[in-house]
């Protein structure tokens, strides 16, 4: 790590030196250092990434996590002083402490403060003895997008070069980066890329190795994605439901049996969190439906001691749907606590700037933030934001897209292809997963599988070949889909190893019918697309397979279906354009192109143009 140029150097950081200065003070006298952390992936993997370099120090070391539901983000004066009693000089936050300013002026007569954070700063900075915070407008640090893990690390860095420590032990911390980097969903460019790369070559953390077990990974390949999906749910699910310490102490267990027990106890907190986030979502549905959403008005939606650790995951998955800013607040006594998600363009943080005088708190980003409100403030608050959100949004509506990275042909799926594409991880974050697309395939079964039919699996064919697709909380649009024929899919191929064999599974973003209507008509630019792509694909006058053809077109920047391929291929045959033949493994079809004419072509001289192309269909 130490010459690589993607890791800029710690000291770079704004606060750095007065950090290490302070810390080694506190190791050389022995001084008590409590480390005050977050309580999700991001704040829980910071946590025990501290402890365990500044023990391996001779640091004399404790940890604090407040807990979601009753103490809730940053700091609060009971934990304070409970920590100034165990005897604590020095508090190090991670992943939180740069909006705690009055916190820190109250007690720093009692004990010293280092800051270390990757939120936003508001306008008033700790006077703590340094504040690490890439954002600080006159930080130098030339990486911004560090997750809240990844300032901690930095600090973790500086320190082994103070002390002389073999830069090569910092590898044993990079899995902790990794998962709470990939966790805080922060881009996945520069110097993130690089820590999440490294860290996910070998997950040697006892406690993430048993959440892998428990979670059936364990003997599967480490990616991004597995990390997304298996992982940091699991690692979230105590601080959601409870207390974060039981994810703490997983990270720090160095036995395996006990990692095990704690992995097995925090798999089921996560099954309980699934269980209660459904429950919130059905209330909120109510709500909706008694006042849909418009397209600049932010969703607020409130409920009765709603379970605070679940209400961010509900907005999330309401955002999704009806493509608006959405607020969840749970309301306990004459307080509630809010948690916001908005869509791309709408300023959420900002959204909260604009209402602070109606708040108690607040804090976040962009994109996600939480506050907690006076209940009687909730309604002007309500308001508030729908004037800030017509002024922003206007009449903007957000729709969720997909960007098509290549269509292809489905024979083109193939172990090869995602072995290649694999070399481009780790995905996330700014650098997403190629998302391909193969178009009018054969539905050839559809079953719901996992928990309650919750999702879908489907087998698709197109010339002889044939794949599986699984679309993960699709489950509910089985009978919508098995009546189709033929499918377009859009998705990202993974190896699926099952009982020692490796098949390619892709794994669906959006499947949607292909209309195959005999009165479909067809345009003259999409026989000529067809014409231009084969002269392409002939080049070296090799004969083309048909089934590539539509695959090629749409690479080349054009949507067409199959049923429009196979129409232009029948009237570039009859205009004497090309020859189709069996190719040598049926039921492959081969494509040649023949001279063209001399004189100009007349589409009408095509029996099937004449018969399908669009001049010629009325209505």
């Amino acid at each position: 790590l130490a010459d690589n140029p993607d890791i800029p150097d710690p000291y770079r950081m704004k606060g750095m030196e007065k950090a290490v200065r302070r810390i080694a003070l506190a190791i050389g006298k022995r001084e008590k250092i409590t480390v005050y952390g977050d309580y999700d992936v991001d704040g829980v993997t910071a946590t025990a990434l501290l402890c365990l370099a500044l023990r391996r120090l001779g640091a004399v070391t404790e940890y604090y996590i407040p807990e979601r539901h009753n103490e809730g983000y940053g700091f609060n004066p009971q934990a304070l002083a409970a920590i100034r009693q165990t005897g604590t000089r020095l508090i190090i936050t991670v992943d939180c402490g740069i909006s705690e300013a009055p916190a820190v002026a109250a007690w720093k007569d009692e004990m010293d403060f280092i800051v270390t954070d990757h939120h936003q700063p508001p306008p008033e900075i700790p006077a703590a003895i340094a504040v690490l915070d890439p954002h600080q407008s006159d930080c130098g640090y030339p990486d911004k997008n560090l997750a809240g893990v990844g300032v901690a690390f930095k600090l973790v860095q500086a320190l082994w070069q103070h002390f002389g420590r073999d830069a090569d032990e910092l590898s044993g911390f990079l899995d902790l980066v990794a998962v709470g980097t990939i966790a805080d969903a922060v881009p996945l460019v520069g110097e993130n890329r690089g820590l999440v790369r490294w860290g996910l070559k070998k997950l040697c953390n006892p406690g993430l190795r048993a959440l892998l077990r428990v979670a059936g990974q364990e003997s599967a390949a480490i990616t991004s994605q597995k990390v997304a999906f298996f992982i940091a749910p699991r690692l979230n699910a105590p601080g959601r439901m409870g207390n974060a310490v039981t994810g703490v102490e997983l990270l720090l267990s160095e036995d395996e049996a006990a990692a095990d027990e704690l992995a097995r106890f925090i798999d089921q907190k996560n099954a309980e969190r699934q269980q209660v986030e459904q429950t919130i979502l059905a209330q909120a549905e109510e709500q909706i439906a008694s006042d849909p959403p418009s397209s600049c008005r932010p969703l607020v939606l409130i409920g009765a001691d709603w379970h605070v650790g679940v209400i961010g995951i509900v907005a999330s998955r309401l955002v999704d749907k009806y493509r608006c800013p959405t607020i969840l607040i749970s309301l306990q006594g004459d307080t509630g606590t809010g948690s916001c998600r908005s869509i791309p363009g709408f300023d959420i943080y900002k959204a909260l700037q604009n209402s602070q005088d109606l708040l108690l708190k607040f804090g976040g980003h962009n994109q996600a933030a939480g506050f907690t409100i006076s209940a009687s403030n909730i309604e002007a608050f309500r308001k508030r934001l729908e004037m800030f959100a017509k002024e922003e949004i206007a009449d903007i509506t957000w729709a969720p897209s997909i960007n098509i990275d290549a269509w292809l042909a489905l024979e083109e799926i193939d172990q090869a292809l995602v072995e290649e594409l694999a070399s481009l991880e780790p995905y996330g974050t700014g650098n997403p997963p190629p998302v391909l697309a193969c178009g009018s395939l054969d539905l050839d079964g559809i079953r719901q599988i996992g928990r309650e039919g919750k999702h879908l699996q489907l087998i698709v064919k197109q010339y002889g070949t044939s794949r599986k697709v699984v679309a993960w909380g699709k489950g509910c649009d089985a009978k919508e889909i098995a009546g189709i024929g033929k499918v377009d899919v859009a998705f990202v191929p993974e190896l699926d190893v099952w009982q020692g064999k490796t098949a390619v599974t892709l794994k669906a973003f959006d499947i949607r019918p292909v209309n195959v209507s005999n009165n479909s008509s067809l345009e003259r630019e999409t026989v000529a697309k067809v014409y231009l792509t084969l002269k392409r694909l002939n080049a070296a006058e090799i004969p083309v397979q048909a089934a590539a053809i539509a695959a090629a077109v749409n690479r080349f920047g054009c949507a067409i279906t199959w049923r429009e391929v196979l129409l232009s291929l029948a009237v570039l045959e009859e205009l004497g354009l090309i020859e189709r033949r069996k190719g040598p493994d049926a039921p492959y079809e081969l494509v040649a192109l023949l001279p063209p004419p001399e004189k100009k072509i007349d589409l009408m001289r095509s029996e099937t143009f004449a018969r399908y192309g669009r001049c010629n269909i009325s209505g």
